[in-house]
């Protein structure tokens, strides 16, 4: 058995709170924010006892779940924490923006006792009918893995769920039974982790076609949505632009990603509602590099956008597409890291007839934006 081995077989024995609480914290959290309820007491107990993990009380449900979607914009990951059914559907409104806008936040709800819901009884913060699927059913709706914890379950869910979390940067939900926080169980020594690598394959077959499209591309722009900031990619992709010395230009959604002081920065793309000469510019490349890019109505001026699908280069969080062919296994921060690797030499002119084109858009940029005829 080799050293790793016989780490990964090393058991400690902790309280299922406190598990989860050691858990929150090595995927890099560092605040709870939430309200207390009768059904979170024994577990928040915990949470005031730990001297690392931070709670922010708020005065309702809904704004805490909108305290941690901005707190994950900016920390990357955070936590909220509810009561059942009252708290967590007060919450849902903040849960399901963040499901929209690629927000990963750990939603744990402090359920009735895992008796009582297995008895069907009739409690409060319940339908009281017994039915204790309903607020699983309701969240799932807004979140990329949900559990139901219990103490044979625990150490699996929650590394499943995280995963989901940090990795497809959305909500996950967890309901906690009231009576198993202090419930004490054997658990992993070793610490949480989410490491992901894209197919070796499909990764290199991936590249050679987009760098056979650099290479032979007259124009080339790139263009980016919010996921660039959701896996920390923007200064990566902005020395991409600079290597190639092609213009980028942001999504709405994706405003203040991009350095707007950037040299080849364009601005914002929105299909006939773009600023003044963006437009044009994104539109006329043979080779756009779209970063996360998701083309929805209120971003891109009612479907006005017009990239050709035969130029276009679709870098997606977990996947890509050239030419009409998917390449599903592969990550978009292991692409970025392939392309900001290359040296400018290898690109040949690709970026310059754009770039030129950027730097001489119409004199007059403040004039009133395109719109659709």
């Amino acid at each position: 058995m080799t050293e790793k081995h016989r780490r990964s077989a090393v058991s400690l024995k902790q309280t299922v709170g406190k598990f989860i609480i050691r858990r929150l914290k090595e995927a890099g959290i560092s605040h709870m924010f939430g309200v207390p309820g009768d059904y979170n007491l024994g577990f928040l107990e915990q949470v005031e006892a730990d001297k690392e993990l931070i709670w922010v009380g708020c005065c309702n449900e809904l704004n805490a779940s909108y305290a941690a979607d901005g707190y994950a914009r900016t920390a990357g990951l955070s936590a909220l924490m509810t009561t059942y059914g009252v708290g967590e559907l007060s919450a849902l409104c903040g849960i399901a923006g963040a499901y929209a806008e690629h927000i990963p936040v750990v939603a744990i709800s402090g359920a009735p006792p895992l008796a009582e819901s297995e008895r069907n009884a009739f409690l409060h913060h319940s339908a009281a009918d017994g039915n204790f699927d309903n607020m699983m059913i309701c969240a799932q709706q807004f979140s990329v893995a949900h559990a139901r914890l219990t103490p044979q379950n625990v150490v699996g869910e929650i590394d499943r769920c995280l995963r989901a979390c940090v990795l497809q940067k959305r909500p996950i939900y967890l309901q906690l039974p009231s009576d198993i926080s202090y419930v004490t169980i054997g658990v992993p020594a070793d610490p949480f982790s989410c490491n992901f690598q894209s197919d070796r394959l499909l990764l290199d077959a991936f590249m050679e076609r987009v760098t056979t499209r650099l290479h032979s591309a007259a124009s080339i722009v790139l263009l980016v949505d919010a996921d660039v900031a959701r896996f920390g990619l923007a200064e990566k992709i902005m020395s991409i632009s600079a290597a190639l010395r092609a213009p980028i230009a942001s999504m709405g959604t994706a405003k203040g990603v991009i350095d707007e002081t950037h040299p080849h920065y364009l601005g914002l793309y929105a299909g006939a509602y773009s600023q003044p000469g963006v437009q044009e510019v994104v539109e006329k490349a043979d080779c756009v590099l779209l970063f996360g890019v998701r083309f929805i109505d209120s971003t891109t001026g009612g479907f006005s956008h017009r990239i050709k699908r035969a130029h276009r280069v679709d870098i997606r969080d977990w996947s890509g597409e050239i030419e009409g062919e998917d390449f599903y296994g592969i990550s978009m921060a292991e692409v970025v890291d392939r392309l900001r690797d290359r040296q400018d030499t290898e690109w040949g002119c690709g970026g310059r007839v754009a770039a030129e084109r950027a730097e001489s858009p119409p004199a007059d940029r403040s004039a009133p934006r395109n719109r659709a005829a």
